[in-house]
């Protein structure tokens, strides 16, 4: 029996120049976006060299758009799975399909027609079989969800549920009126190359999915978030590729009361992101489920996000733990009234790392926009060396840094311009380490100040106050009395000589001690004592 059903196989094969087989991104692999790390196409399990076309008379598909070609589909999967790849081919026509197309281990799938979801089918166009091992779609067709003409049920494009070792990569899948790929619980996978448009709910990979990567998508218009990370994911990431008009976030990483586990060891990197109207990328947990964390957002370019909701923008924290933010663009976000935000610290934070970010042209139709608003609740987040401005003719971004920061916070070294209100318009604790250049268009990096020789320290404790070379003449105003200060310390560094340094208490405080000058590369300890209303020099 084995050998005549090798020998009718050899009958239908026919031949095939597909390149070599995929390579799935393992553990501990560092994904780069390099032609060299995509799996190449089109490859043989068995190394044959040859398909199996769907409309060979063996299985008789019709591909005519009105045929019902589900089970010539199915039958011809099933028997080659393991043996060859199977080819759906362009006949010019849709294959129609009504009956969920289940696929096997050791299926590999060649799309290059295209397969249409039938009126009212309301299912899953394909769907991996539950632990199924090693399976492969590709080519340059299209799996059509006919979202317009399905009635209700769950319908989507390709669902993996349990599996192992699966790649998607070249197609284009479109009108699903839920997921257009939904990959749950699955160990190991790879999505590549993919147009995805016009989908219900978020392209996905949910429920405990482990090294699951996704490269250069191209994603848009999906009636939910775009991309999700979403309960329990680990070790996975999304590495280049675009998202478009989105009406939840662009890219999220997400627990909630239906999915509870956090996902960790998460990647978004590249990705550019656009017309969402929640924020571009979020990283969001309810209240009562676990935060998020280990989360890497890196090199993104976020713009014109937050189209509807009220403060939303580039990117949000919500519940994270050890979330690093460097390195994107964000820029001209928001459509309301009541501005947008660049990054958005909301909810118990720990351990976030915002460094060397661009931020530009927040709060688009209105003036009240904000380049990274904080929360009294991150504890020890770092905000460093980020660039915000504003260079619009009539600026809508209103403060650089706006909010009240949580407790051992550091803001080192940020700059900007052009913000129509204060650049830090910011309420400190007594634990955070603020360090400002001095002599930058923004000098007045704590309140609006009168030139760029001055600054107006407001309520903060271990303030470095960093005067640049080129600077003769400097202002320092403490705060007074009202302010409440308890034993604050403020340490000035001087870069440059400054020949004429004034500083001045606020009221209800005396300063005693004070230096009139400051050498070059020198520099000074004050100390405030509340027992005494007095501002002293301790070193």
């Amino acid at each position: 029996m084995k050998l005549f059903r090798a020998f009718c196989a050899a009958l239908i094969l026919c031949a095939s120049s597909h390149g070599a087989m995929a390579q799935i991104v393992g553990p501990g692999v560092n994904p780069t976006l390099s032609n060299a790390s995509l799996p190449s196409a089109r490859t043989n399990l068995l190394g044959s060299g040859a398909t199996v076309d769907v409309t060979s008379r063996q299985f008789g598909a019709v591909c005519d758009g009105t045929t019902n070609d589900s089970t010539a589909i199915q039958s011809a999967i099933t028997t080659y799975a393991g043996i060859a790849p199977v080819l759906i081919p362009n006949t010019g026509n849709p294959c129609l399909v009504s009956a969920t197309i289940s696929v096997p281990s050791n299926s590999h799938i060649i799309i290059d027609g295209t397969v249409k979801l039938a009126a009212a089918a309301n299912i899953d166009v394909f769907k991996i079989a539950t632990s199924a091992a090693n399976v492969t779609f590709e080519g340059s067709g299209t799996i059509d969800g006919n979202s317009s003409n399905q009635t209700g049920g769950t319908s989507g494009g390709i669902d993996s549920i349990s599996a192992s070792n699966v790649t998607i990569r070249d197609l284009t899948i479109k009108n699903t009126r839920n997921w257009p790929v939904n990959i749950v619980g699955t160990n190991t996978c790879y999505l590549g190359n993919l147009t995805l448009i016009n989908g219900g709910n978020s392209v996905e990979f949910a429920a405990g999915s482990t090294n699951c990567w996704a490269y250069g998508l191209h994603i848009s218009t999906i009636t939910d978030h775009g991309f999700a990370f979403y309960g329990g994911v680990t070790h996975s990431g999304i590495i280049g590729g675009s998202v478009s008009g989105a009406t939840g976030h662009g890219v999220v990483v997400l627990d909630d009361s239906a999915q509870t586990a956090a996902s960790h060891d998460i990647t978004i990197s590249g990705v550019s992101v656009s017309g969402s109207t929640g924020h571009g990328i979020g990283v969001e947990s309810d209240n009562s489920e676990p935060a998020n964390y280990n989360i890497v957002i890196s090199g993104n370019t976020l713009t014109g996000n937050g189209l509807g909701s009220t403060g939303a923008g580039g990117v949000l924290v919500d519940f994270g733990i050890n979330v690093s933010i460097t390195g994107n663009v964000i820029s001209d976000d928001g459509s309301q009234s009541s501005g947008a935000t660049g990054i958005k610290m909301l909810g118990t934070n720990n351990l976030i790392s915002v460094k060397n970010n661009q931020i530009y042209n927040e709060g688009q139709g209105s003036t009240s926009g904000v380049g990274i608003l904080l929360s009294s609740t991150c504890s020890r987040c770092e905000f460093e060396q980020n660039a915000i401005w504003d260079d619009q003719g009539s600026p809508t971004t209103a403060f650089g840094f706006s909010g009240t920061a949580g407790s051992n916070n550091s803001f080192v070294n940020n700059t900007g311009g052009g913000t129509i209100g204060h650049f830090y318009n910011v309420t400190f604790v007594a634990s955070d380490n603020v360090i400002i250049p001095s002599g930058s268009a923004d000098a007045n990096a704590l309140v609006a100040a009168a030139n760029a020789g001055s600054t107006t320290v407001r309520n903060t404790n271990n303030l470095v106050e960093l005067i640049s070379a080129g600077i003769s003449t400097y202002t320092l105003v403490l705060p007074g009395t009202s302010a409440a200060p308890f034993q604050q310390r403020i340490s000035i560094a001087c870069t440059g000589a400054i020949a004429t340094l004034t500083i001045t208490p606020g009221t209800g405080a005396t300063a005693n001690g004070m230096p009139a000058t400051c050498a070059a590369n020198t520099g000074f300890t004050i100390q405030y004592f509340n027992n005494q209303s007095a501002w002293q020099r301790v070193n």
